[in-house]
């Protein structure tokens, strides 16, 4: 089998291409695009590459690498719950980056294409924006299958709804289904740092905030905006969950710490012995990365190089569920994969 020829564009920290590495597949990336050179630095450190940040809209898509499989992502802001929600009429022009990457596809015409983006997109809101993708991708002589999947439903303790869109170029005889649904996922407290440091827990103003925060939603008839997930730990310093817990709203803005709306750990002593331990904080870095299916080198080669708290949990924030993309993979291209397991995945 001839290795695989793969392109990124919007690579961020590459979770399409540690999907590939974790799945054994002989592959090269080709080309990496990614405005930020911060996260592109990420990237290189990752994955042992020598990639330079770019401008996706300064590109000659002629002059593009020749790939089998381009996994693209294009900012989500302009079709999020937590942007404006311009779609097309984006004020940054973020909503039409989609056409920068259709561009790369029409000058190069891949085997697979793959584009990752938030939940909104498939929104009655966005129905012109989406169908109109559809429908280029279909024009452009791809058969298109589109599906919304949640993380926690492919082994890591993570709600995360995101839609893929796998397109297939017609010439190619091959159906696409995406993976079903699992039944057992990694334990979030199986993700967890035993011993973390003091910063990451609140103060007790932290927390009153968060409670004015929680009484403000409330007044304004918005419910509760405080998440929690309560972790146990016993006399032996094991982390535990008395039922199964999802982390839920890992965001690009950790960073600034928490705000009433993302996810905090509410570490939980058996006894007093472990007390020291207990609290309400916040996810480290680490257990960021781990979240969206990183391994525990990928976090060691950042700190190693001085990559900071700040810039992981963005990066972390913005990437893609590792897991995720793997059933993918297994669905689409089998045939690429080494291990005996995928070689038994037909489509």
């Amino acid at each position: 089998m001839k290795k695989l020829k793969v392109a990124e564009l919007f690579a961020g920290i590459g979770a399409w291409s540690k999907a590939l590495e974790k799945l054994n597949i002989d592959h090269e990336v080709v080309e990496a695009i990614e405005f930020d050179e911060k996260t592109m630095h990420s990237y290189n450190l990752i994955h042992n590459s020598d990639f330079k940040s770019k401008d996706i809209t300064l590109i000659n898509p002629s002059e593009f690498p020749d790939h089998d499989l381009l996994f693209y992502s294009p900012p989500c802001q302009a079709f999020s719950v937590a942007g404006k929600q311009e779609g097309f009429d984006d004020s940054k022009g973020r909503g039409m980056l989609f056409f920068e990457a259709l561009k790369v596809i029409q000058a190069k015409k891949p085997k697979y294409a793959i584009m990752e983006n938030v939940k909104g997109l498939t929104q009655k809101k966005f129905q012109f924006e989406f169908e109109t993708m559809l429908q280029l991708l279909e024009q452009e002589g791809y058969n298109n299958y589109w599906k919304v999947l949640n993380a926690a439903d492919y082994g890591i303790a993570h709600h995360r709804e995101r839609v893929f869109i796998v397109s297939i170029r017609k010439d190619i005889e091959q159906n696409f289904m995406f993976p079903g649904k699992e039944n057992e996922f990694t334990s979030l407290s199986d993700l967890l740092e035993p011993h973390v440091d003091e910063k990451y827990y609140l103060s007790e103003v932290a927390c009153l905030r968060l409670n004015t925060i929680d009484k403000r939603a409330k007044d304004k008839g918005l419910g509760f905006k405080n998440i929690f997930v309560n972790i146990h730990i016993n006399d032996n310093g094991e982390f535990y969950e008395q039922e199964s817990q999802l982390f839920l709203n890992l965001d690009a803005n950790f960073f600034k710490g928490p705000d009433g709306k993302r996810t905090m750990i509410n570490v939980i002593p058996d006894s007093i012995s472990q007390s020291e331990y207990s609290g309400l904080r916040m996810p480290t870095p680490l257990e960021c990365l781990r979240l969206m299916g990183f391994e525990d080198k990928d976090y060691f080669k950042l700190k190693l190089n001085n990559i900071s708290n700040s810039q992981i949990y963005k990066m972390s924030g913005n990437s893609i569920v590792v897991n995720v993309v793997e059933k993918i993979l297994k669905q689409l291209i089998p045939q690429y994969i080494k291990s005996s397991e995928a070689l038994s995945i037909h489509n």
